[in-house]
């Protein structure tokens, strides 16, 4: 018989979600305060559902408190959603509130959708930058405003790379790149009628020159400047613009580089230059059977096309303005891409294809002119089929929020079951993994193989109904195969006891957080994020061990303090600890001082993501730590320190 949890979770069935008693002053029930802030945070996210007449769980259950008069809330409801002075837009449709029956009371499920990207930021009380909320780690939390000006500058149908830079020339350009892009561009179509231009004539038919008529300038546009310009004119632009790929080694115990290219002001730094070098060294080990087309030889595969596709889309819908690099990584069974910026469409749409919402159409189209990328949405397909073609797992797509929007493909050289890693699952639960289904058995072998499991990634491994995959997880935990994180749409799950759920200690692959980080690269495990000050030697052999790997130098502890880094050595050099342990050692930590979220997290060894959102948040709401800035949880500045008893 199903309990009162589950069917919770049924009406909540692929949201987050979140309940409220609802029941007001007088019992009879009224639409609560907290309604709005959770209404913009899931309309600036992914969607969710609200249920009224629930209350939150005291002992590990929801105990259904029901609401006398549903109706009274649905009354007050639709006035306030039109009413501009509270709510930005009016997200919801009739069929979006519905009152139903939970335990034989009636309680209301308000469906929140996601807002389209012409309506975000959805706001309240009529101020996007104290009104915009987002949904981290089941909590409702204020849009720092660099976060606001970018949904806002995300708005506007047109491209983001369009806009002509009135201070930028030619001068800008690193020429030895437009000039291989030219000869590229020549060879793929010798008889265009661009093909015969002048360099300045060229550049403006391909979108790298524009005029804008109303400012009354022209110059270099974002894209001919992103594609073409010299690292140093860039940063002007783009002051947090950097592109980083590694090669790694196959053990990620081993903290080295096999090779590295950073944006470091040893070569132009620009994308088109970026993706000559990098697609080289992605494509370098890769095997081509001998193969005619006519009488020439093809030099690529349907996985050298997938690769072409993968980089291209990293480097074409990345958003500039953001604080993320530009991360591509390749270990032996493994390609990684990471970009900042979330996806403009659904992932499930990507993966289907035939809908295509351009961050930098520009680029998208200086891409196109030499046959790399599309238009028309196919590449997401693309990738997924010939990926396929090889019988290797599923590519991986997923978008992350903290610390900065960012979108995320990982693509495996694996099978879907590798006998390695069916051998260590069997070898863990005997006989009980025997009887499970197919789908069951991919599960497990999943978190074996990638570290964890969402319920979003099994569906991408198989063509079932999201409400049996959601069915199928809950049985996996209940019958003591797997655990949870969370609830809602972003639930994580792995082995049950496998110590603390830490994001980047479930991904084994070693290559960077959160997909692609290892917890073996001491003492952080913190992506770098190169800058104009890096001067290191491109494409060279290097320790891990001597760069923080968010580009910082070693030093004893984050402030110099080598008390606290001998402190903090017994959960730092582990690479599982047990929660109240790391939790009574962030109090110690941050005795008498504030630490920043970075400072915990190199101390600590992981990763700030998994930090922030399964400790330091529930310890600021336990009144354990207290936040430097309590008015501005999102202050880029902000730390934690221990509440003095």
């Amino acid at each position: 018989m199903a309990t009162v949890d589950e069917h919770l979770i049924e009406l909540a069935e692929g949201f987050d979600f979140e309940v409220k008693a609802g029941l007001g002053a007088h019992g009879r029930g009224e639409l609560p305060k907290e309604f709005w802030p959770t209404y913009s945070a899931f309309a600036n996210t992914y969607g969710g559902v609200v249920i009224l007449g629930v209350k939150e769980p005291s002992r590990g259950t929801f105990e259904v408190a029901g609401l006398p008069e549903p109706e009274r809330i649905v009354r007050t409801l639709w006035p306030l959603l039109n009413d501009t002075t509270k709510v930005s837009a009016n997200l919801l449709q009739e069929h979006h509130v519905q009152i139903l029956t939970l335990g034989g009371k009636k309680v209301l499920r308000i469906e929140v959708p996601r807002a389209p990207r012409r309506l975000r930021p959805v706001f309240i009380h009529g101020n996007p930058l104290t009104g915009t909320y987002k949904r981290f780690h089941e909590g409702d939390h204020h849009c720092a405003e660099d976060d606001v000006r970018r949904m806002l500058a995300e708005q506007p149908e047109g491209s983001r790379d369009s806009r002509v830079l009135e201070h930028f020339g030619l001068d800008d350009l690193d020429m030895e790149t437009f000039s291989a892009y030219r000869m590229a561009f020549q060879n793929r179509k010798p008889n265009h009628v661009f093909a015969q231009q002048t360099n300045e004539v060229f550049l403006q038919s391909i979108g790298g020159w524009a005029r804008d008529r109303e400012r009354g300038v022209e110059g270099l546009t974002v894209a001919g400047l992103l594609m073409f310009g010299r690292y140093r004119s860039i940063q002007d632009e783009f002051p947090n613009y950097a592109l980083d790929y590694r090669e790694l080694p196959a053990d990620p115990k081993e903290a080295r580089y096999l090779d590295r290219l950073v944006t470091d002001g040893l070569w132009s730094g620009n994308l088109y230059d970026f993706y000559r070098r990098v697609y080289l060294k992605l494509t370098a080990d890769l095997k081509v059977p001998f193969q005619l087309m006519g009488d020439e030889r093809q030099e690529e595969t349907p996985v050298h096309e997938a690769i072409r596709e993968a980089l291209a889309n990293c480097l074409i819908h990345a958003d500039y303005t953001g604080r993320r690099s530009v991360l591509v990584v390749r270990r032996p069974s493994l390609f990684g891409f990471r970009n900042p910026g979330g996806m403009r469409i659904p992932i499930d749409q990507a993966i289907v294809g035939g809908e295509s919402d351009c961050r930098n159409r520009n680029l998208q189209n200086l891409f196109f002119l030499i046959g790399r990328g599309d238009k028309l949405g196919s590449g997401i397909p693309t990738i997924f089929r010939n990926w396929s073609s090889q019988h290797w797992r599923q590519p991986e797509i997923s978008e992350e929020l903290e610390p900065q929007e960012q979108t995320l493909v990982r693509l495996r050289t694996e099978s879907l079951l590798p006998d390695a890693a069916l051998a260590a699952v069997a070898a863990r639960f005997g006989q009980r993994f025997q009887g499970l289904d197919e789908v069951a058995r991919i599960a497990l072998v999943t978190v074996e193989v990638e570290g964890y499991l969402t319920h979003g990634r099994l569906s991408q491994l198989c063509e079932r109904h999201p409400h049996d995959l959601s069915r199928l997880l809950a049985h996996l935990v209940e019958m003591g195969f797997l655990e949870s994180d969370k609830r809602g749409r972003g639930t994580s799950y792995r082995f049950l006891g496998t110590g603390e759920f830490q994001v980047d200690d479930t991904n084994r692959d070693g290559s960077f957080s959160p997909f692609f980080s290892s917890s073996h690269l001491t003492p952080s495990s913190t992506p770098m994020e190169p800058s104009s000050t890096h001067m290191e030697e491109s494409s060279t052999h290097k320790d891990a061990s001597s760069t923080h790997m968010d580009g910082e130098a070693d030093s004893p502890s984050p402030d110099g303090d080598t008390e606290l880094w001998a402190m903090a050595e017994p959960i730092r050099s582990a690479s599982r600890a047990n929660p109240e342990k790391v939790k009574a050692l962030i109090l110690r930590l941050c005795q008498g001082r504030f630490l920043t979220l970075q400072q915990l997290s190199r101390l600590l060894n992981r990763h700030p993501a998994g930090l922030r959102g399964r400790l330091l948040s529930p310890m600021v709401k336990a009144h354990e730590l207290e936040w430097r800035y309590p008015t501005s949880p999102n202050h880029e500045q902000q730390a934690y320190r221990t509440v003095r008893s």
